[in-house]
């Protein structure tokens, strides 16, 4: 994995453990702040908030993120309308124990 990569995928996955936290105030610069850079950096690699917001829904749900996945399924979000309703309530179940 090249170094772009590999820093584009820790970006991910700070983004999603930020969105997993506090999900009312993510945002680029939270994400950034988590990781110590700024947030151009994050700009450089995703083009605007909604891109990175749907790279982490992609992300989220390939790996079966189920906070993710519950609050993905509240905002109605396009990479989650192929999930049945069985699969949604697994998520939900999953979240609230």
């Amino acid at each position: 994995m090249k170094h772009g990569e590999k820093q584009r995928l820790a970006i991910l996955r700070a983004g999603m453990k930020t969105w997993e936290d506090d999900p009312m105030n993510f945002s680029i610069r939270s994400v950034a702040r988590q990781m110590g850079i700024s947030h151009a950096v994050i700009h450089y690699y995703f083009d605007n908030t909604e891109t990175f917001v749907n790279s982490i829904a992609f992300h989220a749900v390939a790996i079966g993120n189920s906070k993710i996945i519950v609050f993905l399924i509240a905002m109605n979000h396009h990479h989650v309308k192929h999930l049945t309703d069985a699969d949604r309530c697994e998520h939900v179940l999953e979240v609230n124990g």
